[in-house]
């Protein structure tokens, strides 16, 4: 079973007594294992104040293109490491460039940080590039019930006729992402074939 990640943007999120708490605001992924790491939920100001909080995986009891269900009271939501806690690969750069890279807090947050961090919303408009060639921009995700991102959607362009077409790769397929150039660079390009489904990822199948 295939799910896009687009399917989770602004999607609500519950506590598990039923009760609103937030909303996702984006997913961080490893980009050597392809595995989610974190859930990124804006909380509701009005129970939680203004800040924004980290989930694992294996805190989330179900969600669906509707809602993402904790298992969670909001006693321990609001215990869970802010978004601050740990930075992906853009964010780091974001840390360097707002400060002297010789400061003590600059060099804290970048060595405590790790560079296979990814954020998908930062990734949903690097332009992906194949011998040398650009051959479209990545926009989209698509993961499995063992919360592994196994496909990347590539919203492709073929330049000597100018035809848009859209195609799926394997994530092992992707060589490097640069964050400097804003490119996903392919080691080799063999586009598959997938069936996402919509279905509920039940309690059970969720993986720490």
């Amino acid at each position: 079973m295939l799910r896009s990640l687009k399917e989770l943007e602004n999607v609500r999120v519950i506590l598990a007594d039923g009760q609103p708490c937030g909303r996702v605001k984006d997913i961080y992924f490893d980009d050597h294992s392809w595995k989610i790491r974190f859930i990124k939920v804006s909380l509701d100001p009005a129970r939680f104040g203004h800040k924004q909080v980290l989930l694992v995986p294996n805190q989330i009891f179900s969600s669906s293109a509707e809602y993402c269900e904790l298992n969670l009271s909001a006693a321990e939501l609001a215990e869970c490491p802010l978004d601050s806690s740990f930075l992906p690969v853009c964010r780091q750069y974001a840390v360097l460039n707002a400060g002297s890279p010789g400061s003590v807090t600059v060099r804290r947050k970048l060595t405590e940080s790790d560079p296979h961090l990814r954020s998908a919303k930062a990734l949903s408009t690097y332009t992906v590039h194949f011998s040398g060639e650009l051959i479209g921009i990545l926009n989209e995700f698509f993961w499995n019930e063992a919360w592994i991102i196994r496909y990347a959607g590539i919203h492709g362009v073929e330049l000597a006729e100018r035809k848009r077409l859209s195609f799926h790769i394997l994530t092992q397929s992707i060589q490097t992402i640069s964050w400097s150039t804003q490119r996903v660079l392919l080691h080799e390009l063999n586009p598959v074939a997938i069936e996402p489904s919509t279905s509920i990822i039940p309690a059970g199948l969720v993986a720490a």
